[in-house]
């Protein structure tokens, strides 16, 4: 019985092995193209939070410490006062925009770039979930990052 066990672990390995790389069926263009809006998107993403979290957490006199508290809390433990309800419901609202508005940059950028936005989103999925499609990428992001 372990034999099967060890024979079927050996062969799901090697089917999802084999289906995580599939960086051969994007060309070099795809894939520099899709570095260089992956690059693009993630600078946007840092500048865009940040300014729009402190502006709103000084509306609402919220310090790091009670963000802190207000993201970690456990109903059982602490409600919420109405003044951080507001600002979380606020930086839910602020969340979804802000959310909205990237997408519309990576569409923009996917656009910009002449890669089509479905390619991009595969291409990002696979890169999330395939170390070796992330290292066949390694001299592009080298390329990009400088």
């Amino acid at each position: 019985m372990k034999i099967f066990y060890y024979w079927l672990l050996i062969c799901v390995t090697q089917v999802s092995y084999s289906q995580c790389d599939d960086s051969t069926i994007y060309t070099e263009a795809e894939k520099e193209s899709f570095v260089r809006i992956y690059v693009l998107n993630k600078k946007e993403k840092s500048q865009s939070k940040n300014p729009l979290f402190y502006s709103l957490a000084t509306k609402h006199s919220i310090t790091p410490k009670q963000f802190q508290e207000i993201q970690h809390t456990n109903e059982s433990k602490r409600s919420l006062s109405e003044n951080e309800q507001a600002f979380v419901s606020e930086l839910q609202d602020l969340k979804l925009k802000d959310k909205a508005k990237l997408k519309i940059i990576e569409e923009n950028n996917c656009q910009e770039l002449k890669l089509e936005h479905i390619t991009y989103l595969a291409m990002h999925q696979q890169y999330r979930s395939c170390i070796k499609f992330q290292r066949s990428l390694s001299d592009y992001f080298t390329k990009w990052m400088k």
